[in-house]
């Protein structure tokens, strides 16, 4: 199944994806770090550490992305349009990462940016 979110560029805007394996919620408690992938650009935790916030949400598997004051920097146009994006996890156990995403075939996320 696919979910759509939208990210506004050059706002603080959260958006809230919802991380599951199976259906299921993932446990993000041990997770260290999150990138995510779009148009051929990559959002990366370690540098835009204030993009995503995963550690202090209500709910198990919630990542919430504020992504927009980022958008123009990495050379993201704004055109509504629903693009495929990649989010991984990485922690101590999955040090190349753990990809959330069903099939290789046709993604599970897509973000418009506005």
């Amino acid at each position: 199944m696919a979910f759509y979110v939208s990210i506004y560029a050059g706002t603080d805007t959260q958006t809230k994806v919802k991380a599951l394996a199976n259906g299921v919620p993932i446990d993000l408690s041990d997770i260290t770090r999150i990138t995510l992938e779009l148009d051929g650009k990559l959002f990366d935790s370690d540098v835009h550490a204030e993009a995503f916030e995963w550690i202090d949400t209500d709910k198990v598997g919630e990542i919430w992305l504020k992504l927009g004051p980022y958008i123009s920097t990495l050379g993201i146009s704004k055109n509504c349009q629903p693009l495929p994006a990649r989010i991984t996890l990485y922690d101590l156990l999955t040090p190349n990462g753990y990809v959330l995403d069903e099939s290789c075939q046709s993604a599970s996320l897509y973000i418009s940016v506005c």
